[in-house]
């Protein structure tokens, strides 16, 4: 992970501005993803956030998780609350909320804190999939 303070490459400028402009055509974020993947040092955990973001916005769910499972695999990655809870939004999206609990528990393996949108994510992905009793179980536990 490139270190917090320094300046952002090109490419995670690039990246970042690109994504902000909602302008980002997948083609393109996968060109981004490949390249930022395979750069040493790892680009900072900032900009795969705001890829990861923008596709999951485009509702590219099952492309994302796979990104994120791809990521997890690089040694040099170290993620942060903002893109596990990305990765575990995508996986309720896809009526996966077990994977997504899956995520939740890497979460706490690796000391992250996780956040309302983490907990949302996952009550959300419990209601989608019509497992009330449970999803009512996790907001008493969490609330």
């Amino acid at each position: 992970m490139g270190l917090s303070n320094s300046k952002p490459t090109h490419l995670e400028s690039l990246v970042i501005d690109k994504c902000k402009s909602r302008s980002l055509e997948l083609d393109e974020a996968l060109g981004f993803f490949n390249s930022m993947i395979s750069m040493r040092p790892f680009p900072s955990i900032l900009a795969f956030n705001h890829l990861l973001g923008a596709l999951s916005k485009m509702k590219h769910y099952a492309l994302v998780a796979s990104m994120c499972k791809q990521m997890m695999g690089c040694s040099e990655f170290q993620p942060d609350v903002v893109a596990m809870t990305i990765w575990l939004r995508c996986l309720c999206k896809l009526k996966k909320v077990n994977l997504g609990f899956s995520v939740f528990a890497m979460i706490i393996k690796l000391g992250l804190q996780p956040s309302l949108y983490t907990m949302n994510a996952l009550l959300l992905g419990l209601i989608d999939e019509g497992k009330i009793v449970e999803a009512m179980g996790l907001y008493n536990e969490t609330y």
